[in-house]
């Protein structure tokens, strides 16, 4: 279930994968940290999630970006410089991110709830691209079961903080949603799993750096 849902059954429970990889992530950083410096828990949170993922995501999104990259003349499936340097890019964007996050302030409850906020969404947002991009048979009351999971989350967020602000976030995921569907309009045909999974990784840093910027004007 962390990885990119290849049924619409695997996809109804997507979000609730986020909440299991939202929760291991800052339980391994919190372990980490009495052994490590913190940029090494940060890294290692990283690499034990993409591990339990089988990296099966990132791959997604390398390949989804090499994808759109490429001429007609090439094959499918050939790792472009452009794929190879988003990844980068995408890693680089998670450590940064994350480690403020987690080192700004004192470790609390609230932090862990927007990682757990952070891999519901995202993989909410990714079911929930317009077709052919999502799985056609994910429609409905399927599609609506998801979104409630996936907002469990954030209604604990809002809640245990009293900061209703954290609920706007919705309005610049409908925009990168957006985006991520133009881009897919304009460069990718048919249905393949992979988008999913790359769209999932996008909507996560994104909501990484969105978290960032509200800690960093409040702090």
């Amino acid at each position: 279930m962390f990885l990119p849902p290849q049924t619409s059954n695997q996809a109804l429970f997507y979000p609730v994968a986020g909440w299991l990889t939202g929760g291991l992530l800052p339980a391994v950083f919190w372990a980490g940290q009495f052994l490590f410096p913190n940029e090494l828990a940060v890294l290692v949170s990283l690499l034990t999630v993409s591990w339990f993922g089988r990296a099966r995501a990132e791959a997604a999104f390398t390949t989804v970006v090499s994808k759109s990259g490429l001429q007609s003349a090439y094959p499918d499936g050939r790792l472009t410089a452009n794929g190879i340097v988003a990844l980068i890019g995408l890693v680089a964007i998670k450590m940064v991110t994350l480690h403020t996050l987690l080192t700004v302030r004192v470790f609390s409850p609230d932090m862990a709830l927007q990682l757990l906020v952070i891999h519901s969404l995202s993989r909410f947002v990714a079911l929930s691209l317009p077709s052919p991009y999502r799985l056609p048979e994910l429609t409905g009351t399927r599609l609506l079961l998801a979104g409630l999971l996936a907002l469990v989350p954030l209604i604990g967020l809002v809640l245990y903080s009293g900061l209703w602000i954290y609920s706007f976030f919705l309005v610049p995921l409908l925009l990168v949603r957006f985006g991520i569907a133009r881009w897919y309009r304009a460069q990718l045909t048919g249905f393949d799993p992979v988008y999913v999974g790359a769209a999932q990784q996008i909507v996560e840093a994104f909501l990484y750096i969105s978290f960032v910027s509200f800690l960093w004007v409040s702090v």
